[in-house]
């Protein structure tokens, strides 16, 4: 019986440590997201000029306006002491933050850019003929801004950057 719970637990623990995080911005839809596929996900979005987080977690589903959620009347909070510093290694912790860095793959990014100076637009025009560019960064003569871009990661990635 224990036996059963305890593998039962193990495949749920796996799955989650297996499945990828996503995070996707769309600056044509006002929209960000955090997704961690089959498991859940927020969004901040904007509709009828209020910005939104919207959270869905399997079966629960709950928004909040982001403005008052930020913008909340604090609790006071009590004094703490506040202990000595202790001496870090600061290249260490850059260090950690390149590796965990690493982990992220960008899947899809697509940019457009219009500067707003017709001079300025023809002397970036050329990277759109660029082999690696082309097909991402559009350099545009019609008023044209956004950004695209989905990058993933999985949460067993980034656990072997941090022990490395």
């Amino acid at each position: 019986m224990w036996i059963i719970i305890i593998i039962t637990l193990l495949l749920i623990l796996c799955w989650l440590f297996l499945t990828p995080l996503e995070l996707q911005i769309d600056t044509r839809t006002p929209q960000a997201s955090l997704r961690w596929i089959s498991v859940g996900k927020a969004i901040v979005t904007y509709e009828k000029d209020i910005w939104w987080l919207k959270i869905r977690i399997l079966f629960f589903y709950k928004q909040w306006e982001l403005e008052k959620l930020i913008f909340a009347p604090k609790k006071k909070k009590r004094a703490k002491r506040v202990p000595q510093k202790r001496k870090t290694v600061k290249s260490k912790r850059l260090r950690k933050f390149f590796d965990l860095l690493k982990t992220f793959r960008v899947v899809k990014w697509q940019m457009a850019i219009d500067t707003g100076d017709s001079i300025k637009n023809a002397w970036l025009y050329p990277l759109n003929f660029f082999p690696h560019i082309g097909k991402h960064l559009y350099i545009n003569f019609t008023d044209e801004n956004y950004l695209v871009l989905k990058i993933r990661n999985a949460p067993w990635k980034l656990a072997y950057a941090f022990m490395k």
